[in-house]
């Protein structure tokens, strides 16, 4: 299990289709900042897109392993 912060949230969808690196974001907004990776799957996300915010600087990974 991996936990994941965001430091800064800026959400802005304009009513586009939401890409699966703006659907992290919102669920990170919907959970305080806090969300495991076993979280961004249940709701069919792609877990690379995880990845792809960290190589960004958008989030940081916190923890890893069973909290």
């Amino acid at each position: 299990m991996l936990l994941w912060f965001v430091y800064d949230i800026i959400y802005t969808n304009g009513g586009n289709i939401m890409n699966d690196e703006e659907k992290i974001l919102k669920l990170l907004k919907k959970n305080n900042g806090l969300l495991k990776t076993s979280d961004v799957i249940s709701k069919n996300i792609n877990k690379m897109a995880l990845n792809r915010l960290v190589q960004k600087g958008t989030i940081e990974r916190v923890a890893r392993g069973h909290l």
